[in-house]
């Protein structure tokens, strides 16, 4: 899924998404991505993140292996973002079973 970066509402906008290699967390992605956010995708499963990072195929997105149920890697995550992008605009949690 190739996804064409724009410069709408998102442009410059850092968007955090927990079970961002999840089939909804992908789909959301792909939606801010077309709206020019940079993401941050983050997920337990190192394999499938970087089969969603290939799929959007845009220079804006960046993963981390993290489990959320822990509050230490929920911190972790959220500053790797800030670290990477200098800001954090929405936090989404599309994790779950």
């Amino acid at each position: 899924m190739q996804v064409a970066t724009g410069t709408g509402h998102w442009h410059g906008k850092t968007v955090l998404i927990a079970g961002g290699s999840g089939g909804m967390g992908r789909a959301i992605a792909a939606r801010f991505a077309a709206d020019g956010a940079s993401l941050y995708l983050c997920d337990v499963n190192r394999r499938s993140l970087d089969e969603a990072v290939r799929q959007l195929d845009s220079g804006a997105v960046d993963s981390i292996e993290a489990d959320i149920t822990q509050v230490k890697e929920c911190a972790r995550a959220i500053n790797a973002a800030v670290d990477a992008n200098g800001r954090l605009d929405l936090l989404i949690n599309a994790a779950g079973i």
